[in-house]
């Protein structure tokens, strides 16, 4: 066995070695240290780091929340917005659909007074027209009474006829009956005049044109003196006066006679049916203009005394009696002494 022969150099290097094992040993445990220093340091940075992250999610979630609560409060008020414009707007359609019907009414109610007014002015206008082109004539009848030295009464007819519409006439057909009337009842005397001449006249239709003075009177008693007599019929029956017919007058216009209305023949035929013969052209017959005077003085010759009555009763058939207003008929009576007096 071999001996070291330097101790103090084998216990230099021990102790170099153990040093160095020491060092080692202090290495590891630093570095150990280290890492665990290092590791916590980044542990509780990470947990800081995920602190941050979960305290920054929590706010982005409240932002979230609020946003939401937000554009929810948003949208409600916008919805309550529509709602109150489509209240609103459904208002103002009634409104306006009101409006619309009460304009439409206004305006069917405007038409159909517009329309009426139109029919009531064209009928005028037809009125005006039609009696424009109607024809018209005024009468203005007298009768006159003159003494002849032989006892009788000389009798003057005159119609007065005188065409007043625009348009002229057709006179077809004129006829006359002369009347001569007695008392049958004895009227008691006074001091007045008991007895007035009055005329009546009427159209084929019966409408009176002219209202008679046919009742003589005193002061104790009336007596009813009817009218001479129409051809269509008395109106008056009986009376304090007997009428006989004593006289005729006719003259007609051919070619009015031979248009004549249908419904009017029958009444010509019954009218030319009395004995006497009709005039042909004769005195009043024929065609007049506006404004002209129809010429007809008829004159006839009789017997009768102061207390007798005389009377007319007139037919007249104008424009070929095409309508009821063109058949007229009129009458005309009174005492001889006061159409003597009238005369005079």
């Amino acid at each position: 066995m071999i001996k070291d022969e330097n101790p103090a150099a084998g216990d230099k290097q021990a102790l170099a070695e153990t040093a160095l094992k020491l060092a080692q040993m202090i290495a590891i445990i630093a570095s150990g240290c280290w890492v665990i220093y290092t590791y916590l340091s980044f542990q509780r940075n990470a947990n800081e780091l995920t602190l941050k992250q979960q305290e920054l999610s929590t706010k982005q979630a409240e932002f979230a929340l609020n946003s939401q609560r937000a554009t929810e409060e948003t949208t409600l008020q916008q919805t309550k917005v529509s709602l109150d414009q489509a209240r609103l707007q459904l208002d103002i359609q009634n409104s306006q659909r009101a409006l619309r019907e009460r304009e439409l009414n206004y305006d069917i109610e405007a038409k159909k007074l517009d329309n009426d007014l139109r029919k009531q002015k064209q009928a005028s206008e037809d009125l005006t027209l039609r009696q424009r082109s109607m024809s018209r004539f005024s009468t203005d009848f007298a009768l006159r009474i003159k003494n002849l030295p032989d006892g009788r009464i000389e009798l003057t007819f005159d119609p007065g006829l005188k065409v007043t519409s625009e348009v002229g006439l057709q006179m077809t057909v004129i006829r006359a009956d002369i009347f001569h009337g007695r008392v049958v009842e004895k009227m008691p005397r006074s001091d007045n005049k008991n007895v007035s001449q009055g005329s009546e006249g009427a159209r084929s239709d019966g409408k009176t044109v002219a209202s008679p003075s046919d009742v003589t009177s005193d002061s104790t008693r009336a007596i009813r003196i009817c009218p001479p007599p129409r051809r269509s019929g008395s109106t008056c029956n009986g009376g304090a006066v007997a009428w006989s017919k004593v006289g005729t007058f006719g003259s007609i216009y051919p070619p009015g006679v031979a248009a004549l209305a249908p419904n009017a023949a029958a009444h010509l035929q019954y009218t030319l049916a009395d004995p006497e013969p009709f005039e042909r052209y004769g005195p009043g017959a024929g065609p007049w203009k506006p404004g002209e005077r129809i010429p007809i003085e008829l004159k006839f010759l009789l017997y009768a005394s102061a207390e007798d009555f005389v009377g007319v009763s007139v037919e007249l058939l104008i424009n070929d009696a095409k309508s009821d207003e063109d058949v007229c008929w009129y009458e005309l009576h009174g005492r001889v002494a006061d159409l003597l007096a009238s005369t005079h």
